[in-house]
């Protein structure tokens, strides 16, 4: 069981290093005055963020009551088992981070992007594999 939290620590800090590279990127098309990269209407605009909005706080949601939603299987403490729920989560939360990307650079602003990544570094943070988040599932 250790040896498997190493691994899911070791995927989990490289996909938060990912989610915050998006950040990193916005900021220097930001900086160097390349927004939007791809211009909307302002109705358009609205209506994506509202979209995403839903879609990020529903993401985030199903993130978290994942492992619940999965312990149906027969052996719901397998190695197996935890880091597909963990990928998954991952693949989740990252969505959220994803969606800000593409709301700035379709021009939305930092005002409205940056939410989409603090909810996204933060739900990382509080998915982080412990021991006793992996054995209490």
């Amino acid at each position: 069981m250790k040896d498997i939290i190493q691994k899911a620590r070791f995927l989990h800090l490289a996909l938060l290093g990912a989610t915050v590279s998006y950040f990193i990127f916005l900021a220097i098309v930001d900086f160097i005055q390349m927004l939007p990269l791809a211009p909307v209407e302002d109705f358009v605009l609205t209506l994506l963020v509202g979209v995403l909005s839903g879609f990020g706080a529903a993401s985030v949601a199903l993130a978290f009551f994942l492992p619940r939603l999965m312990s149906r299987q027969i052996d719901p403490m397998s190695p197996g088992r935890l880091m597909r729920v963990h990928f998954i989560r991952g693949a989740i939360l990252e969505s959220v981070a994803i969606y800000g990307l593409v709301l700035g650079l379709l021009g939305a602003g930092w005002a409205i992007t940056l939410p989409f990544f603090i909810v996204s570094i933060g739900a990382w943070t509080a998915a982080f594999p412990t021991k006793e988040r992996w054995t209490t599932r």
